[in-house]
């Protein structure tokens, strides 16, 4: 069967990292970067609800690393590693959830990890033994089901539809990006955007999460791929395109025959590139993401309201530091969502190296016996509605020329 002009279109959107989208009205958000502003972002602008909470520290509750945080009826729920691990909103540690091993209701390991709240379940993609498992919120099993392909990605929709991915791996069941899997008859329900060929051969690559949600709004987004985009439980529709001008990646880059994916970053080590996108969080009027630029991380902040938006790659936070100058690298600072509520992760030394900046005597105090080997403090802040950053900003446009196939 002959694929339509339409179906060509968005299946070279997502194969191709620099191709221009458009949405079916031919329009869609172009956001320009710049990368030559050192401003640092103030953080304390976003919002005045802020707090910092300090995860309690014991061998039962150590965090290596942080891949996704929830924030569900007063409790702090993170991924780490294998581990899924519950505070409360004081930071005292309540209970771990670790079923990490090879029997009938474990898991090899933590691929991704979603929560159902209406439900109170927990939903574990298991990419090496390829299965889906599912949990109470206290960890007791409930059911699992093999999938028999390759997913390293999932995102519920609801109660009864999942979006499992799989970037591009082809395997022996799996061809397409997505699948749609039906939560209720726990049984794959069909598939949309076929793998390149070419790529699958080589780029391998895995974020944290490829998927953002706020509300009813599911963004998806890939590194080396200059395109977010809208998600459905049927499609995936071009929305922003990050314009990084004669920086980007060329479509050349990508056509190349490579044996695996270290041949490839080995290529494009030899450049000076900007692409994205490794972190997106979504909010109502804003979107706060990571891409790299001369090999570095920056963060991106673009506003909705204005379509404006400001590269950064040191922060703030004055009402906090006063004007203690964050760098993202030395402090390795990582943002995180949970519908409209923004986590801020700083490595601990930075509590040391900037106690002296800080304002609120109770809280320099607190913070005065952070230890760098302690668990991390978590800066939580709620995202307003009417949150709009005053900073000096770079316009964007919202229209783009036709695509050229």
């Amino acid at each position: 069967m002959k694929l339509s002009i339409i179906t060509l279109l968005l299946i070279l959107l997502l194969c191709g990292c620099s191709t221009h989208p458009q949405n079916e009205n031919g329009k869609f958000i172009r956001i320009d970067i710049e990368n030559s502003a050192n401003n640092p972002f103030n953080l304390s602008n976003l919002s005045k609800e802020v707090s910092y909470i300090k995860l309690e520290t014991n061998d039962s509750c150590l965090i290596n690393s942080i891949k996704a945080i929830f924030y569900i009826d007063n409790q702090i729920i993170i991924r780490d590693n294998n581990s899924i691990l519950f505070f409360d909103n004081t930071g005292k540690f309540q209970y771990k959830v670790n079923h990490q091993g090879d029997g009938p209701e474990e898991y090899l390991r933590l691929s991704d990890f979603d929560i159902c709240s209406k439900n109170e379940t927990m939903h574990i993609l298991d990419t090496r033994k390829k299965q889906i498992l599912q949990y109470d919120m206290k960890g007791k099993f409930q059911n699992k089901k093999d999938i028999n392909f390759w997913a390293i990605g999932m995102q519920l929709f609801n109660d009864s539809t999942s979006i499992l991915y799989s970037g591009n791996q082809i395997s022996q069941n799996q061809s397409y990006k997505f699948t749609i899997y039906n939560n209720i008859k726990q049984s794959v329900s069909g598939g949309f955007y076929p793998i390149s060929q070419k790529k699958s051969n080589y780029l391998h690559v895995h974020n944290n999460t490829n998927f953002s949600k706020y509300g009813n709004e599911f963004l998806f987004y890939e590194l080396y791929n200059d395109t977010i985009y809208t998600l459905t439980s049927t499609n995936c529709i071009p929305r922003y395109y990050l314009n990084f001008g004669a920086s980007r990646i060329p479509n050349s880059y990508f056509e190349k025959d490579y044996k695996n994916i270290m041949e490839f970053q080995n290529e494009m080590s030899k450049n000076v590139f900007s692409y994205g996108i490794s972190s997106l969080l979504n909010f109502h009027n804003n979107i706060l993401l990571s891409y790299f630029h001369n090999k570095k991380k920056h963060f991106l902040y673009y506003n909705k309201n204005d379509n404006s938006n400001v590269s950064f790659h040191q922060i703030t936070d004055q009402n906090l530091f006063n004007d203690f100058i964050i760098d993202i690298k030395k402090y390795k600072v990582n943002f995180y969502s949970y519908e409209n509520y923004l986590f801020t992760i700083f490595d601990n030394e930075l509590y040391i190296d900037g106690n002296s900046k800080i304002k609120d005597k109770k809280i320099q105090d607190e913070l005065s016996a952070v230890s760098i080997d302690d668990n991390p403090i978590i800066r939580i802040c709620k995202i307003t509605y009417n949150c709009i950053y005053n900073h000096r900003t770079t316009k964007t446009n919202q229209k783009y020329p036709s695509v050229n196939l």
